[in-house]
């Protein structure tokens, strides 16, 4: 597939047989404290601690985000009401951007407007997998949505694919986190209410543990200031 998705870039022969090259009949070892292991082979596939991975994954994955974004059916719509001005209208066009997904490497987040939006992208998402010989982990799928609103609620939704050649999921089975809690994308923090309070606890909990880590030392004020600026600062600033 790697193969296929350079030539959908049309690089040259040579440098497609190059790339490919780093990544096939190869051997490691494993340097342990008893001496090196044995040869091992390596399965095809892209090594996530090579200078070139990143590049290559963004490439490898292309195919997937490009028919995701234009099978867009039912995508988050973010609506800005005060760009751009018309000229012959005293009132202003809404701009409409559409998006339903975010990816950054191996992380992936798909955004729909409906249940039926997601199901679609699931649908895709796992047709890809199952081309590409490779799996995804449902059970670590976080799914946040404001249609659920009481946290009694929760229970246990399915989404129901289309099953085809390349799927043989019927469903995938996600439990919605409470609109209250936190989840993390790409090391930020969000919420469904888009309240602050986890980041406020965040902080909380750093400055009570610097300070009780500092409240035995004898310091002098210099000192105390030196790391409250060259150490605390910078990891509330995390």
């Amino acid at each position: 597939m790697l193969r296929f998705a350079l030539q959908r870039l049309r690089l040259p022969q040579n440098a497609i047989q190059f790339l490919l090259s780093l990544f096939m009949s190869r051997s490691n070892r494993v340097i342990t404290a008893h001496g090196p292991t044995p040869p091992y082979r390596v399965r095809i596939g892209i090594d996530q601690g090579e200078v070139i991975s990143p590049l290559l994954w963004v490439i490898y994955l292309d195919p997937l985000l490009t028919t995701l974004r234009n099978e867009k059916k039912y995508p988050y719509r973010l609506v800005s009401p005060l760009a751009p001005y018309t000229v012959s209208s005293n009132s202003c066009s809404p701009d409409v951007l559409e998006i339903n997904n975010l990816v950054f490497m191996d992380d992936s987040t798909l955004l729909s407007s409906s249940k039926e939006g997601m199901e679609h992208m699931l649908s895709i998402t796992e047709e890809f997998y199952c081309l590409n010989n490779t799996l995804a982990n449902h059970n670590k799928y976080v799914l946040a949505t404001n249609a659920v609103a009481a946290s009694r609620d929760l229970s246990p939704i399915a989404f129901n694919l289309s099953i085809s050649s390349l799927n043989s999921t019927p469903n995938i089975i996600v439990t919605p986190i409470p609109m209250s809690s936190s989840f993390r994308f790409l090391g930020v923090w969000f919420n469904i209410n888009g309240s602050r309070n986890f980041i406020r606890q965040q902080l909380k909990r750093e400055c009570n543990s610097f300070s009780a880590i500092l409240r035995p030392a004898k310091l002098t004020v210099q000192q105390v200031v030196y790391l409250y600026n060259t150490v605390l600062i910078l990891k509330l600033d995390y």
